[in-house]
Protein backbone atom coordinates (compact mmCIF):
# COMPACT_ATOMS: atom_id res chain seq x y z
CA UNK A 1 0.00 0.00 0.00
CA UNK A 2 0.50 3.92 -0.11
CA UNK A 3 2.23 5.57 3.03
CA UNK A 4 0.74 8.73 3.80
CA UNK A 5 2.25 11.20 5.77
CA UNK A 6 1.69 13.88 8.33
CA UNK A 7 0.03 17.33 6.92
CA UNK A 8 2.96 19.30 7.29
CA UNK A 9 4.63 17.32 4.76
CA UNK A 10 1.76 17.71 2.34
CA UNK A 11 2.53 21.38 1.60
CA UNK A 12 5.52 20.48 -0.15
CA UNK A 13 5.38 18.54 -3.80
CA UNK A 14 6.01 15.14 -3.64
CA UNK A 15 8.33 13.45 -7.11
CA UNK A 16 7.47 10.23 -8.14
CA UNK A 17 9.74 8.86 -10.61
CA UNK A 18 11.61 5.23 -12.47
CA UNK A 19 11.89 3.58 -15.40
CA UNK A 20 9.45 4.05 -18.37
CA UNK A 21 6.72 1.61 -18.38
CA UNK A 22 7.40 1.15 -13.93
CA UNK A 23 4.04 1.81 -13.15
CA UNK A 24 4.51 5.72 -12.38
CA UNK A 25 1.83 7.38 -13.38
CA UNK A 26 -0.93 4.59 -11.73
CA UNK A 27 1.27 4.64 -8.69
CA UNK A 28 1.14 8.76 -8.47
CA UNK A 29 -2.60 8.42 -9.63
CA UNK A 30 -3.60 6.62 -6.79
CA UNK A 31 -1.25 8.55 -4.42
CA UNK A 32 -2.54 11.65 -5.53
CA UNK A 33 -6.20 10.59 -4.99
CA UNK A 34 -5.21 8.97 -1.27
CA UNK A 35 -3.55 12.77 0.15
CA UNK A 36 -6.17 14.64 -2.01
CA UNK A 37 -3.15 16.14 -3.87
CA UNK A 38 -3.24 17.26 -7.49
CA UNK A 39 -1.55 15.77 -9.95
CA UNK A 40 0.82 17.24 -12.75
CA UNK A 41 2.69 14.63 -15.42
CA UNK A 42 6.15 15.93 -16.98
CA UNK A 43 4.90 13.48 -20.06
CA UNK A 44 2.70 16.01 -21.68
CA UNK A 45 4.52 19.41 -21.46
CA UNK A 46 7.79 17.14 -22.33
CA UNK A 47 5.95 16.26 -25.43
CA UNK A 48 5.17 19.63 -26.71
CA UNK A 49 8.72 21.37 -25.58
CA UNK A 50 9.98 17.99 -28.10
CA UNK A 51 7.66 18.99 -31.16
CA UNK A 52 8.24 22.30 -30.69
CA UNK A 53 11.94 22.99 -30.02
CA UNK A 54 13.10 19.26 -31.28
CA UNK A 55 11.29 18.27 -33.99
CA UNK A 56 13.91 16.19 -35.42
CA UNK A 57 14.49 14.49 -32.04
CA UNK A 58 15.03 10.73 -32.90
CA UNK A 59 16.12 8.06 -30.30
CA UNK A 60 15.66 7.37 -26.73
CA UNK A 61 15.28 9.44 -24.16
CA UNK A 62 14.62 13.00 -23.79
CA UNK A 63 17.42 15.96 -25.25
CA UNK A 64 19.13 18.75 -24.47
CA UNK A 65 17.82 20.83 -21.54
CA UNK A 66 14.28 19.35 -22.00
CA UNK A 67 14.47 17.46 -18.93
CA UNK A 68 15.67 20.32 -16.25
CA UNK A 69 12.97 22.84 -17.97
CA UNK A 70 10.21 20.62 -17.35
CA UNK A 71 11.04 19.85 -13.67
CA UNK A 72 11.92 23.25 -13.21
CA UNK A 73 8.08 24.51 -14.43
CA UNK A 74 6.46 21.72 -12.29
CA UNK A 75 8.66 22.72 -9.20
CA UNK A 76 7.60 26.16 -9.18
CA UNK A 77 3.93 25.16 -9.48
CA UNK A 78 2.01 27.51 -6.84
CA UNK A 79 0.48 24.62 -4.44
CA UNK A 80 1.89 21.22 -3.60
CA UNK A 81 1.56 18.37 -6.58
CA UNK A 82 2.05 14.90 -7.31
CA UNK A 83 4.74 15.41 -9.88
CA UNK A 84 5.07 12.37 -11.85
CA UNK A 85 7.58 11.77 -14.51
CA UNK A 86 11.23 9.89 -15.69
CA UNK A 87 12.55 13.31 -16.49
CA UNK A 88 13.08 13.45 -12.89
CA UNK A 89 15.76 11.22 -13.45
CA UNK A 90 18.13 13.43 -14.99
CA UNK A 91 18.12 15.91 -12.78
CA UNK A 92 20.93 15.75 -10.24
CA UNK A 93 19.91 18.28 -7.43
CA UNK A 94 16.42 17.49 -7.02
CA UNK A 95 14.74 18.94 -4.37
CA UNK A 96 16.43 16.88 -1.07
CA UNK A 97 13.64 18.22 1.17
CA UNK A 98 11.22 17.21 -1.02
CA UNK A 99 9.70 13.58 -0.53
CA UNK A 100 11.30 11.42 -3.69
CA UNK A 101 9.42 8.20 -4.60
CA UNK A 102 11.08 5.86 -7.00
CA UNK A 103 8.83 3.18 -8.73
CA UNK A 104 11.30 0.21 -8.38
CA UNK A 105 9.53 -2.45 -10.90
CA UNK A 106 12.35 -5.56 -11.65
CA UNK A 107 13.43 -4.31 -15.13
CA UNK A 108 11.50 -7.88 -16.55
CA UNK A 109 8.40 -6.91 -15.72
CA UNK A 110 9.31 -3.12 -16.31
CA UNK A 111 9.90 -5.04 -20.08
CA UNK A 112 6.85 -6.99 -20.59
CA UNK A 113 4.56 -3.98 -19.19
CA UNK A 114 6.08 -1.50 -21.65
CA UNK A 115 6.12 -3.67 -24.68
CA UNK A 116 2.24 -4.93 -23.68
CA UNK A 117 1.57 -1.05 -23.75
CA UNK A 118 3.11 0.03 -26.79
CA UNK A 119 1.63 -3.29 -28.39
CA UNK A 120 -2.20 -2.47 -27.22
CA UNK A 121 -1.46 1.65 -28.38
CA UNK A 122 -0.34 0.48 -31.97
CA UNK A 123 -3.29 -1.71 -32.33
CA UNK A 124 -5.56 1.56 -30.87
CA UNK A 125 -3.60 3.40 -33.28
CA UNK A 126 -4.14 1.40 -36.54
CA UNK A 127 -0.69 1.63 -36.76
CA UNK A 128 1.70 -1.29 -38.99
CA UNK A 129 1.80 -4.67 -36.82
CA UNK A 130 5.11 -5.16 -35.17
CA UNK A 131 5.45 -8.18 -33.53
CA UNK A 132 5.89 -8.31 -29.48
CA UNK A 133 9.22 -9.18 -29.94
CA UNK A 134 9.89 -5.79 -31.45
CA UNK A 135 8.42 -4.18 -28.71
CA UNK A 136 10.16 -6.16 -26.02
CA UNK A 137 13.50 -5.02 -27.96
CA UNK A 138 12.43 -1.33 -27.82
CA UNK A 139 11.45 -1.49 -24.07
CA UNK A 140 14.71 -3.61 -23.16
CA UNK A 141 16.75 -0.21 -25.03
CA UNK A 142 14.66 1.82 -22.95
CA UNK A 143 15.44 0.24 -19.24
CA UNK A 144 19.35 0.14 -20.65
CA UNK A 145 18.69 3.59 -21.23
CA UNK A 146 17.98 4.70 -17.83
CA UNK A 147 19.09 2.15 -15.91
CA UNK A 148 22.41 3.91 -14.37
CA UNK A 149 19.52 7.04 -14.07
CA UNK A 150 17.81 4.89 -12.01
CA UNK A 151 20.12 3.17 -10.12
CA UNK A 152 21.92 6.43 -9.24
CA UNK A 153 18.17 8.15 -8.20
CA UNK A 154 17.79 4.99 -5.74
CA UNK A 155 21.19 5.75 -3.75
CA UNK A 156 20.31 9.13 -3.14
CA UNK A 157 19.54 9.61 0.52
CA UNK A 158 16.10 9.97 1.36
CA UNK A 159 15.05 8.37 -1.62
CA UNK A 160 11.60 5.73 -0.70
CA UNK A 161 11.57 3.09 -3.12
CA UNK A 162 8.52 1.19 -3.70
CA UNK A 163 7.38 -1.81 -6.24
CA UNK A 164 4.10 -2.28 -7.18
CA UNK A 165 1.66 -5.59 -6.42
CA UNK A 166 1.52 -7.34 -9.95
CA UNK A 167 -2.05 -6.02 -11.18
CA UNK A 168 -3.60 -9.43 -12.71
CA UNK A 169 -4.20 -7.64 -16.09
CA UNK A 170 -0.67 -7.81 -16.49
CA UNK A 171 -0.27 -11.74 -15.97
CA UNK A 172 -1.95 -12.45 -19.48
CA UNK A 173 0.06 -14.71 -21.66
CA UNK A 174 -1.65 -13.36 -24.86
CA UNK A 175 1.72 -11.97 -25.80
CA UNK A 176 4.02 -14.73 -25.15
Amino acid sequence: GIKTSSAKEQLKHILVTGHSGAGKSTYAKELAEQLGMPLHSLDSRAKDILAQDYPDHEGVGWPGDLSERVVSEALALKYPHIIEGTQMLEVPDLGGDLRRILVDTPESRIVEQRASREYEKRKLKNKAYRPMSGHRDAAQKLVEHYRDAVDSFRNRPGVESVVPEVKEASLDSDFT
